[in-house]
């Protein structure tokens, strides 16, 4: 038999290097090897911990174009949000604050008899105020009209007044409505307003004129309690007797005047 000769000094299963079959594969796949990583080379390549504190970013690095804009962007939105009611609030707290001055402003200047330029601020209120308590803007209004001599414009008005007033309910003992509520208010100087211009339509002689607004008068009255309706005047003779009685009455009139009074509420 032949058996396959070594080379001196070899030994059998080895290579001529001297190293077992597969030695080589596990010796470039060791750590240290030239092209093969440490372990220490793999741990520095290894994705760094997000918790680390070595990878916070630097305070004084430029920010990231997106994320300033991300967080402006956030900003601006709870600033719209948060802002819009506060502004809304605000104008409506200085609207609320210039109708309640200049209401003020009109009833002193009204109190103190200085009644266009009461009508004047009572107009501005009217103007601003669409919407809140009319039937008090337009019975102020009415009622400055009356005191301004405008007894005409003030009848307009206080009818409006009147249409917005809350009804006020009638006592059943006394069968009249309450003396101050909004509704006796309003009627109550819609009464005198009717009753000023029955008086001017007597000065000017119509008749007709004082019976309708007279009649007016007593209908704005309602149940509310306001003076009777002054009585209208005889017409005077045309020949009036050139000898005056001799005999005078001795006793005066105890029953005061009917007429009642022109001037408006205060309120």
């Amino acid at each position: 038999m032949m058996t396959i000769g070594n080379s001196p000094g070899e030994v059998p299963g080895q290579g001529r290097s001297g190293m077992q079959p597969g030695a080589a594969d596990g010796a470039q796949g060791a750590p240290g090897v030239d092209g093969v990583p440490s372990e220490q080379e793999v741990d520095y390549l290894r994705e760094s911990d997000s918790n680390d504190g070595a990878s916070s970013p630097d305070p004084s690095a430029p920010e990231d174009p997106l994320r300033r804009e991300a967080r402006l962007k956030r900003r601006r939105r709870l600033l719209a949000i948060g802002g819009v009611p506060a502004a809304l609030a605000t104008i409506v707290s200085l609207w609320l604050g210039s109708i309640f001055l200049i209401s003020l402003a009109g009833n002193r200047a009204a109190a103190a008899g200085h009644y266009d330029t009461a009508l004047s601020r009572y107009r501005t209120v009217a103007t601003i105020n669409p919407w809140l308590e009319q039937w008090r803007v337009h019975f102020n209004l009415g009622t400055g009209q009356l005191a301004a001599k405008d007894p005409t414009s003030a009848v307009t008005t206080l009818n409006q007044a009147l249409s917005e007033a809350p009804k006020a309910e009638v006592d059943s003992k006394t069968k009249t409505k309450e003396a101050g509520s909004p509704e006796c208010m309003v009627r109550t100087n819609l009464y005198v307003a009717h009753v000023t211009l029955a008086a001017q339509a007597q000065e000017s002689g119509s008749s007709s004129a004082v019976t309708e607004h007279i009649e007016a008068a007593k209908k704005a009255a309602d149940a509310c309690e306001v003076p009777p309706p002054p009585q209208q005047n005889p017409s005077p003779s045309p020949t009036p007797s050139a000898t005056p009685s001799s005999n005078p009455s001795s006793n005066p009139s105890s029953q005061p005047s009917s007429d009642p009074s022109s001037s408006p509420s205060s309120q």
